[in-house]
């Protein structure tokens, strides 16, 4: 198994896994509601950001990722401009949400045990800022706000055990 990560392309959510990679082209598995297939992916030489992707069944695409500035990245295919979001499988189990559709609740995906509170109900946190600790496999991990807000309410403390999916806190509009 290789590196996984979550995208969320034209806001659908898909699991991509790095299959083999060498430095001039990526294999990968795409996992999305139309199913599993791999890519191949080029790197054209010359230009920041360009690719080429070559489907198992021979078609051929060019293409162009540019950074926008927000969290996120647009491939542009020919006429095509399609905003993406990626993020580590990790970081997705840690909370890290998807291109600004985050509802404010405060997951993880794994049980575990909540070691720290980082901050406090009514302070102001920025997306991506750790909001508290959770320990899980003899490992402690920050957990994330998915979006900028005020934490709302936190529905564990330091301590607690918490179950997989559970809400541990809510962030509101500032």
């Amino acid at each position: 198994m290789g590196i996984k990560y979550i995208t969320w392309l034209n806001g659908a959510e898909a699991t991509v896994e790095i299959v083999s990679q060498d430095g001039q082209s990526v294999v990968a598995r795409i996992e999305d509601e139309q199913g599993t297939r791999e890519v191949a992916f080029d790197r054209a030489t010359g230009r920041m950001g360009a690719f080429h992707v070559l489907g198992l069944d021979g078609e051929a695409w060019s293409g162009r990722v540019t950074d926008t500035g927000k969290g996120e990245q647009m491939v542009r295919l020919g006429d095509y401009r399609v905003p993406v979001g990626v993020v580590s499988e990790r970081d997705a189990w840690m909370g890290e949400g998807g291109m600004s559709q985050d509802d404010g609740a405060v997951t993880v995906a794994m049980p575990g045990l909540v070691v720290k509170l980082l901050v406090a109900e009514g302070d102001e946190v920025e997306a991506g800022q750790p909001v508290l600790i959770v320990e899980a496999m003899k490992m402690e991990n920050e957990v994330k706000a998915g979006r900028a807000g005020v934490v709302q309410k936190f529905h564990v403390a330091e301590g607690d055990s918490v179950e997989a999916d559970a809400i541990l806190a809510e962030i509101g509009d500032a």
